[in-house]
């Protein structure tokens, strides 16, 4: 049995006033990440995603995800529509951050299930599609796996569909996104 933190990444582990990769060499960065990976297949990458990975996802956030997942044994099922960019390529921007090691698979995109499956989630709708589809999706990923415990981390609010599951990254004082030292505290208390 699995012990899982489905995570999301935009307000989770990048926060969205982080735009150092829109003012950067993207060509250096990509340079510089090789060079600590010793891995120059990163050259080749889209600098982009390498920039927004390297620069901005929050280091605070970055290490209180790591000793989440270190002192609970879980593993990470992205939830995030950084899916899109694939298993394999989300595993090497992880690794960015040695958190490629925790990466467990990704939910499914609402768009594979069944019309049957996704029309058990009409009512939801009146939240929005984006919070359906997530609930759907995380829901249906449950459903299908052996999961002992788990933790949602996600900036959207789903406390309505996972009251003990979940919780929702905000720093007040800051007026940001990520995951804090108090959430890591409140994941830990709900995957432990």
């Amino acid at each position: 049995m699995n012990r899982i933190v489905f995570l999301d990444i935009d307000g989770v582990l990048q926060p969205f006033t982080n735009l150092k990769r829109f003012d950067c060499n993207l060509q250096a960065v990509k340079k510089e990440v090789a060079k600590k990976l010793n891995d120059n297949s990163y050259l080749d990458d889209d600098g982009y995603n390498i920039a927004a990975v390297y620069l901005d996802w929050h280091q605070e956030a970055i290490g209180n995800l790591k000793k989440l997942l270190d002192e609970s044994k879980a593993k990470i099922v992205i939830t995030s529509n950084w899916r899109y960019l694939g298993f394999d390529y989300l595993k090497r921007l992880f690794k960015i951050h040695g958190l490629d090691k925790y990466l467990l698979e990704m939910t499914m995109d609402y768009q594979q299930f069944d019309e049957k499956i996704v029309a058990k989630y009409k009512e939801i709708e009146k939240y929005g599609i984006f919070i359906r589809n997530r609930v759907l999706e995380i829901n249906e990923y449950l459903n299908s796996h052996e999961v002992s415990q788990f933790v949602i981390i996600d900036d959207i609010d789903l406390s309505n569909f996972f009251p003990d599951h979940f919780v929702r990254t905000f720093v007040d004082q800051k007026d940001d996104f990520y995951f804090s030292q108090s959430n890591y505290f409140e994941a830990l208390k709900i995957i432990s």
